[in-house]
């Protein structure tokens, strides 16, 4: 597909300091309620991340002290913790924030070490042999993406976000691993991630050719299909259930904290909201 037939699907906004939403639908949404117009001269809708409280009382009053500052969504965490033990006090948490007249967004916070977030994984600690690993072959803290195990996982997850009765799933901030020296602009040749055995065989299939230990054109053209094919499916998913599905990706468009292009995410049919961090 041309990139000329989707890119009126991305839009840049310019405001300050917040993360910017940009809507399918030509309207636009910001957190942290900083006032701001878009290219066409839109006001922005305002909303804000909530999370730590699961007590209907407390949450109800701080659903409505949200209202009372002219806030129009929020977003709800939805950690591996709320997935295995607090499934029912999030869908009284959603219900709680609906009836308050907000529109619910979903975030798989930390979820597989894949998103935004700081809540440790679980499911990285139970499958340890489902964990991404640098070019070296060292294992780390973060779901692989390509691995079937991890997709079920995931499906599971969406189920369960779309039964709490929330609106929109909010992926947060996808990407591989990324070690901390790409962040210092210290990254060595072989500081990149994933080459798992199941990347190793899918490279292979694609490309006729062992996955190489250095980053090359065709590493990042497999990884950015990667991360593509995985939001794909995911969002596909969440989309059938009756959500939308929104993408927030991080601050720099690059191959080394995410996708070598937003247009890529852009042009997913299922993806409705693409988001973008302005610093």
């Amino acid at each position: 597909m041309s990139s000329m037939k989707y890119i009126s699907r991305r839009r840049f906004l310019t405001g300050s300091g917040a993360a910017l939403l940009a809507l399918g639908s030509g309207s636009v949404g910001l957190f942290h309620g900083a006032v701001a117009r878009g290219a066409e001269g839109r006001g922005f809708e305002t909303g804000v991340s909530y999370f730590g409280s699961r007590d209907p009382e407390h949450v109800k009053r701080d659903m409505e002290d949200i209202i009372r500052h002219h806030c129009t969504y929020v977003v709800h965490t939805f950690s591996e913790a709320d997935y295995h033990f607090y499934s029912e006090a999030m869908r009284e948490v959603v219900r709680i924030s609906k009836d308050a007249g907000l529109t619910v967004y979903i975030d798989p916070w930390g979820v597989g070490g894949v998103f935004g977030g700081e809540a440790f994984s679980r499911f990285v600690m139970e499958h340890p042999g489902e964990t991404q690993r640098l070019a070296d072959g060292t294992p780390l803290p973060a779901a692989c993406i390509n691995r079937p195990t991890f997709r079920e996982f995931m499906d599971g997850w969406i189920d369960t976000a779309v039964e709490t009765g929330a609106d929109v799933l909010f992926w947060d901030e996808p990407h591989f691993y990324i070690p901390r020296a790409v962040w210092r602009g210290e990254q060595g040749e072989n500081e990149w991630a994933c080459r798992c055995d199941r990347c190793r065989e899918l490279f292979r299939i694609q490309y006729g050719e062992e996955m190489p230990e250095l980053m090359t054109d065709e590493v990042v053209a497999f990884r950015d299909r990667s991360i593509v094919d995985f939001f794909t499916n995911a969002s596909a998913r969440g989309g059938a259930a009756g959500l939308k599905n929104a993408v927030v990706m991080l601050p720099q468009e690059s191959h080394l904290t995410g996708v070598s292009s937003w247009d890529l995410i852009a042009a997913i049919d299922t993806v409705d909201i693409l988001s973008l961090i302005h610093i």
